[in-house]
């Protein structure tokens, strides 16, 4: 029977700030452009029927290698992605909408 191990804890004591987040997961991919290193991580699921979640982390640094198991700091930011159309499908009324964009930064200390 294979091991169950134990969630991954944070490496150091810290304060915790608004939209501070600790992600811990496996790095699926990483790519370069423009000197900022974009990081794909593969969260663990919350339970064995749930898909696993998929961040991406922005950093100057590189995080970690491909498969490589991780935990990092990110701080949680946003933003208004462009304007679309959105019809009702019960009124057929078309309303402008905007998608908001999350992002994760890395916190480099």
């Amino acid at each position: 029977m294979s091991e169950v191990t134990a969630p991954a804890k944070p490496t150091q004591a810290r304060q915790i700030h608004p939209l501070h987040v600790l992600i811990v997961g496996r790095v699926e991919k990483t790519e370069l452009i423009n000197s900022t290193r974009y990081t794909e991580i593969l969260c663990p699921a919350f339970d064995r029927y749930s898909n696993p979640e998929i961040v991406q982390i922005r950093s100057k640094r590189p995080i970690g290698t491909k498969g490589e198991e991780i935990q990092q700091w990110g701080r949680i930011g946003g933003f208004r992605g462009r304007p679309f159309d959105v019809t009702d499908k019960s009124t057929g009324e078309v309303r402008r909408a905007r998608q908001v964009i999350l992002t994760i930064d890395a916190i480099e200390e």
